[in-house]
């Protein structure tokens, strides 16, 4: 038995050092992901820049070599010397805790960013075999070269290009990634497929050693949504709102489909979340806005029970991104939002919004009638339906018209059902299922023709 243990034996880890002695604490896995992982902490510090208004341009080249490069056209990173006369632009990637971010007044210009604890390009230094990182800015050019975290050397020129911006290229070292360093371009593309979706108009360049593509989305978030959805047959219009509050916001596009699975893609600050207080205040502000419709509208009676989160969950497909200065996360890896005013941000900016979408999405119930539109209810039938896209009772559709200000002048029978489709001709799930059903299908034109008969 050893005995001597004493205070010889208590050791202090800092820096670089602490991180190749415990990457799985920095990045959570040592394996494929984890040099995903560390690309990624590179490409976010890019959409930062990007959220606080300074980045449009971000380019990804991996090279046969698996070598990495990001370059983008942000503001640059600052350089010079500290006040202790040390090199800035040295401290920012190997002293941890070090960076502009933690000033949440906004101050340096990050309103929000994903990176808060000044750990993320750290990591991606400690755990590369090399990694050049270049800052132009202010009519200068700084470059840093390390190996394993430790600084090699340090230049600054001048520079009469003009622009600003930041590139960073390193090689990640396979003395830490022993199961191979090599990207997965499938799952490469996919993230940054999703980060163009979170920065509509921002572009991403992707050079993947015999493939390039350019990747960028004009519509964020309803463009996401759409390619969820694709393939497959949705029941309602796609709700989608934006809000701000106090420096907190959410973009938050949802739709409904025909399966019994629900699909979340959850965003702080643009990293991804599995969970967090964030989910929690939309499914409060979804379940509470439409038993609160339900209950306005007379199709839920006094006796009935409220409808649960559980029964609104199926065929849902989410994407909720959330931004807001300091938010918290359980972990360095930050997959679940631990902050505890999101959940009422949330909520507040949204309940709303939904109630409003409420009015041109019929939610109706009825006498059971199975389809794979409809959700069985204790002894009733939640259908979820669509504006333009949705069956309307022709006396639902009466009331609701005139709910929304409009007039309708005649008597309107209640025993017909419609289905408003603009596309009558269209061959689409749900006209197939209209014509299963014996509902006729015509055109909103229609119907309002109809209604003021």
């Amino acid at each position: 038995m050893v005995s001597n243990y004493g205070v010889n034996d208590i050791k202090t880890l800092e820096g670089i050092e602490a991180i190749r002695l415990r990457p799985g604490m920095y990045i959570g896995s040592i394996g494929p992901e984890g040099v995903r992982h560390i690309t990624l902490e590179i490409i976010s510090n890019a959409v930062d820049e990007y959220l606080n208004g300074h980045c449009t341009l971000c380019n990804i080249i991996v090279g046969a070599d698996n070598s990495i490069t990001i370059a983008d056209n942000g503001r640059g990173v600052p350089f010079g010397k500290a006040e202790d006369g040390s090199e800035t632009l040295v401290n920012v990637y190997t002293k941890l805790h070090t960076g502009a971010k933690f000033d949440s007044s906004g101050k340096t210009g990050y309103n929000t960013s994903g990176g808060m604890n000044g750990v993320g390009a750290k990591a991606t230094n400690a755990l590369s075999k090399s990694f050049t990182v270049t800052s132009v800015r202010d009519g200068k050019k700084a470059v840093a070269k390390f190996e394993k975290g430790e600084l090699k050397s340090y230049n600054e020129t001048a520079d009469k290009s003009g622009v600003s911006g930041t590139t960073v290229t390193f090689i990640p070292d396979v003395e830490i990634f022993k199961e191979g360093i090599e990207l997965d371009y499938t799952a490469l593309r996919k993230q940054i497929q999703e980060l163009a979706y979170l920065s509509p108009g921002m572009v991403f360049n992707l050079k993947f050693k015999d493939k390039e593509e350019t990747i960028t989305s004009q519509r964020g978030i309803q463009d996401y949504i759409n390619d969820l959805n694709k393939g497959k047959n949705v029941v309602t219009s796609v709700f989608y709102t934006e809000n701000l509050e106090d420096r907190m916001g959410v973009k938050i596009a949802m739709q409904y489909n025909d399966t019994y699975t629900d699909v979340y893609r959850l965003y702080t600050n643009s990293i991804p979340n599995t969970g967090g207080t964030h989910l929690t205040g939309f499914r409060t502000a979804l379940t509470s806005s439409i038993n609160d419709y339900a209950r306005e509208n007379k199709l839920l009676k006094e006796k009935d029970a409220n409808i649960s989160g559980e029964e609104l969950k199926e065929g849902l497909v989410l994407v909720l991104s959330f931004i807001m200065p300091d938010p918290v996360f359980s972990g360095q890896t930050k997959e679940v939002l631990s902050s505890g005013e999101a959940r009422g941000v949330v909520q507040r900016l949204v309940s709303k919004e939904i109630k409003i979408w409420s009015l041109s999405t019929y939610f109706t119930f009825d006498k059971p009638q199975t389809t794979s539109n409809s959700r069985s209810l204790e002894g009733l039938t939640l259908v979820i339906t669509g504006s333009l896209n949705y069956f309307v009772n022709r006396d639902e559709a009466k009331e609701k018209i005139e709910m929304l200000g409009g007039k309708v002048s005649g008597s309107v029978s209640a025993k017909t059902s419609y289905l408003v489709n603009n596309d009558v001709n269209s061959t689409s799930g749900k006209n197939k299922k209209a014509k299963e059903l014996g509902v006729k299908i015509i055109s909103e034109d229609e119907l309002i023709e109809m209604m003021n008969r």
